[in-house]
């Protein structure tokens, strides 16, 4: 039912939780994140609307994205030692190895930095930085309920299984 098919993967996306409480915190906000990720270039960016009132969320989840000291660590971390509210931070990680992600919020910037998201302090901003590097002909996709909403790249699978 939330299935969107989109001719092909982009090289930004904007992605916007939702609203309250999709993006009360960084905890919530993952699933836009995720979601957005099967739309973007490998190399690409995402460009998050999260308000994150209430901070990261979830203590296990707080505890470790703060101690990381790259994106991979968590990636390492979950595959030796499963716990619900790390398997977030293991997601988060995974999207942050293959695409920037830009993070327009009310955290503030040093530690939105510390866990690895630029902080953008408009969407503007952020995609106007994002254009710089790809150029104006960059392809865009809005996700204005990235929470709920799964792009889908109709014929990836397909053109996966002539190249093996």
């Amino acid at each position: 039912m939330y299935k969107r098919n989109i001719p092909e993967k982009v090289d930004v996306v904007i992605a916007s939780c939702g609203g309250y409480p999709k993006d009360i915190n960084l905890y919530q906000a993952q699933k836009g994140l995720e979601n957005a990720s099967y739309a973007v270039k490998d190399g690409g960016s995402i460009i998050l609307l999260a308000e994150c009132g209430e901070g990261l969320g979830d203590a296990t989840f707080e505890y470790w994205m703060l101690r990381a000291k790259t994106p991979h660590d968590c990636v390492e971390w979950i595959k030796r030692e499963f716990k619900i509210g790390a398997h977030k931070v293991a997601v988060i990680c995974m999207v942050l190895e293959t695409a920037k992600v830009y993070l327009v919020s009310n955290l503030d910037d040093a530690l939105v930095k510390d866990i690895f998201f630029i902080p953008a302090e408009t969407v503007q901003k952020a995609l106007d930085t994002a254009l710089k590097e790809y150029g104006q002909d960059a392809k865009v996709l809005v996700l204005p309920y990235a929470n709920s909403t799964l792009p889908f790249v109709e014929n990836a699978y397909e053109t996966q299984e002539e190249e093996a």
